[in-house]
């Protein structure tokens, strides 16, 4: 740390050589590797802020940085093109639930502003694969949420009696 507070990271070689450096850091990103409680809140980096917690998968973030976490407290963070997504990622788009997929991966419901939905799929390590826009209806059931809040989950199934 210098005395104005900032951080710089170095990388070294196997022998102790500085290799390169990251001038300025975020010394809270760096806690967990060092195992030093740098800015003393009594964890290490930052918090994780739950957003739902519906099913076996939760959607966090910390940071502003999504994050699954599964029930034995496993985090994995959800990325796209390699890099970490955030809440400020994609304009009006909000990650809002998340679980694991059929194959291993994840499961990710995007909401907009202007009210659309979209799916992301995710390899086991939260990198995303594909996406498409769909009906939050068709989803409710996998989420365990009622999305459009009619009170059901999935489509209300209706009764016609032929004979009344």
């Amino acid at each position: 740390a210098h005395d104005d507070g900032q951080y710089v990271v170095w990388q070294t070689d196997a022998d102790g050589n500085r290799a390169s450096s990251s001038a300025f850091v975020d010394p809270i990103e760096y806690e967990a590797t060092f195992n030093v409680d740098l800015n003393n809140d009594s964890q290490l980096g930052y918090p994780l802020v739950s957003i739902e917690t519906n099913g076996d998968t939760s959607l966090a973030t910390s940071n502003s940085r999504y994050t699954f976490v599964d029930l034995d407290g496993n985090e994995t963070r959800l990325t796209f093109s390699g890099e970490a997504v955030t809440s400020q990622t994609f304009s009006g788009w909000q990650a809002i639930q998340a679980e694991e997929n059929d194959v291993g991966g994840y499961q990710v419901l995007w909401s907009h502003d202007d009210g659309r939905y979209l799916l992301w799929q995710t390899d086991a390590d939260g990198n995303r694969i594909s996406g498409e826009l769909v009906d939050p209806i068709d989803y409710e059931d996998t989420f365990n949420v009622d999305l459009n809040s009619d009170g059901n989950l999935g489509y209300l199934q209706l009764f016609v009696d032929p004979f009344f």
